[in-house]
């Protein structure tokens, strides 16, 4: 009973939590809920600044890695922009945007780098102004696409000029050069940016490996992979398997080769000068032959009757008309292997080699190698990168697009004129192999000589 009177008698304000106790709890909890939101607060802004961070970089690496893919593929960087034609797209470009240019090959308009303004106002872009380039245009496996319209195509946004904020060439200034130092800027959502800068460098010269011109074309001969096609006499028509890459063989004079879609061998052959040559001294050995043994002949018969010698003379006779007929038929044959072939490559990568004629050579289309072997030939690759090797007589080079090179087997100093050579222009002259010789050439880059490479300009 002490335990319950004891307990009634205590006071009501004993029972429970005073109001004092209330402010302070709420107090407390309010400090802690305040921290916790703050915290929660700092880390979703901090999320969210590394996820703006992570596409600026992204769109920074897209950016950065197209400028340096096209800067390695070209021949030297320009920042001078009165080297460049600015109203080359459909939208000119103001000079004060001009960032620099890449020059690839002469057939090419060059790619200018540039930066525009964004739309006042609009959230489509991010920043202030965008970065663009203006220049021929690319299909989807990297190559430029001959003979279509300059594309002009934003690469990417992000940039503030007001915060320096966007692409700034630090080297070189005003000038051409094979580098460019370079430092690109990127804005993200808010203030966020992203910065790097770089080193990119024009195409490395390579070490250039001349074309082999050694022929395969022998009697029966079979190439693993191609379907062989030989001739038989001059002047024949030589079609190549539209089935398959054929290695086609010319008899040496007058043929017309022409080679399929895939990746053909095609050789003209050599005439047959020297086997002439060897019949023709034959032919004089068994005459003289044939006049000492008339000589001894008719020294023995001086004692035959008139009648007799009357044969003789109609058989001279007809022995000379025999022989001129003989003369002129080798005289036409000599005169008809003399004519040179002509080898059209078709498509594919095609290996063309000349005979000792005066030979067409045609490469078509994609990359090809064409090779003098003697004569006047006149050699055209057509679009894409193709190799030349030239050799004795008078050649005259004519390229339609693409990076052509020109393989001399002689040492730099032993041409002449080498310095007033243009990618528009081109005339050597040369002594190879004891034989005066020149080759004449528009739309070749360079010119590979034994002890050097050498580089045309524009």
């Amino acid at each position: 009973m002490r335990f319950y009177k004891n307990l009634l008698s205590r006071k009501l304000t004993e029972l429970g939590f005073s109001l004092v106790d209330v402010l302070v709890s709420s107090t407390i909890g309010a400090i802690v809920l305040a921290a916790v939101l703050s915290l929660l607060l700092s880390n979703s802004e901090t999320s969210e600044n590394l996820a703006n961070s992570q596409r600026s970089r992204r769109r920074w690496n897209r950016a950065a890695h197209f400028i340096n893919s096209e800067i390695a593929q070209s021949r030297f960087v320009t920042t001078d922009s009165s080297d460049i034609n600015l109203n080359q797209c459909s939208t000119p470009i103001i000079p004060g945007n001009f960032k620099f240019a890449l020059v690839t090959t002469s057939s090419n308009d060059p790619s200018i780098y540039y930066t525009q303004d964004n739309e006042s106002g609009s959230k489509d872009w991010v920043g202030e102004s965008s970065l663009w380039r203006c220049g021929p245009s690319i299909d989807e496996n990297g190559y430029y696409k001959q003979g279509e319209p300059l594309s002009q195509e934003l690469l990417t946004d992000g940039m503030k000029e007001s915060q320096s904020c966007s692409l700034t060439i630090n080297s070189p200034v005003n000038a051409k050069a094979n580098s460019i130092e370079y430092n690109l800027c990127l804005m993200g959502a808010g203030d966020n940016e992203y910065s790097q800068t770089i080193t990119a460098y024009s195409r490395i010269n390579t070490v250039n490996t001349a074309p082999t011109t050694n022929s395969v074309c022998f009697p029966n001969q079979q190439v693993e992979g191609l379907i062989s096609v030989e001739g038989s006499e001059d002047s024949e028509t030589l079609s190549a398997a539209g089935s398959s890459a054929s290695l086609i063989c010319g008899f040496g004079g007058g043929d017309t080769i022409i080679g399929s879609d895939f990746n053909d061998i095609i050789e003209a052959g050599n005439n047959q000068d020297d086997d002439d040559s060897d019949a023709d001294a034959d032919s004089d050995s068994d005459s003289d032959s044939d006049s000492d043994s008339d000589s001894d002949s008719d020294s023995d018969s001086d004692s035959d009757s008139d009648s007799d010698s009357d044969s003789d003379s109609d058989s001279d006779s007809d022995s000379d008309s025999d022989s001129d007929s003989n003369s002129d038929s080798n005289s036409d044959s000599n005169s008809d292997s003399d004519s040179g072939a002509q080898l059209n490559g078709g498509g594919g990568n095609d290996y063309l080699l000349g005979g000792n004629n005066d030979d067409e050579i045609n490469g078509d289309a994609d990359d090809d190698i064409l090779i003098s072997n003697g004569g006047n030939d006149e050699m055209n690759g057509g679009p894409g990168n193709d190799q030349y090797v030239v050799d004795t007589g008078t050649i005259n080079i004519t390229d339609e697009s693409g990076l052509d090179i020109v393989y001399i087997k002689l040492n730099k100093e032993d041409v002449s004129n080498l310095q007033s050579c243009t990618k528009t222009s081109c005339t050597l002259t040369y002594n190879l192999n004891g034989s005066a010789s020149s080759f004449s050439g528009a739309g070749i880059d360079s010119i590979i000589f034994l002890d050097s490479r050498y580089d045309l300009d524009d």
